[in-house]
């Protein structure tokens, strides 16, 4: 994805976020620091994670495909398909190609 690419649709992540953000904010007069606090923060990890689900995800396949880590072999794309991925800032969702190796049977996500 291009940088401009990204950044339009960081900016639209961010934007639905602090929608959210002030739909689910009480009144002035009956909101208390501490759920202020817990909006932002959740704000915050909202943000967090469509931002590095975005940077994350694979545009384009490599000129000469992907190697088998286990054989060496090329392996055939699959498509792209969802993983959930455990970081220290949460559960983060992300679409990345999936690869098959015909030669040794490997199915495997590549590293980033």
């Amino acid at each position: 994805m291009a940088q401009n690419e990204l950044r339009k649709s960081l900016l639209v992540e961010a934007t639905q976020a602090i929608d959210k953000l002030l739909a689910e904010k009480p009144a002035d007069d009956e909101v208390t620091f501490n759920e202020l606090e817990n909006l932002v923060g959740n704000l915050g990890q909202q943000i967090e994670q469509a931002t590095l689900s975005q940077l994350v995800q694979v545009a384009e396949e490599p000129q000469g495909g992907i190697q088998c880590p286990d054989c060496g072999q090329i392996a055939q794309n699959k498509g792209l398909k969802k993983r959930q991925i455990v970081s220290r800032r949460g559960t983060v969702e992300v679409e990345r190609r999936y690869y098959h190796c015909g030669h040794c049977q490997h199915g495997f996500f590549p590293p980033r």
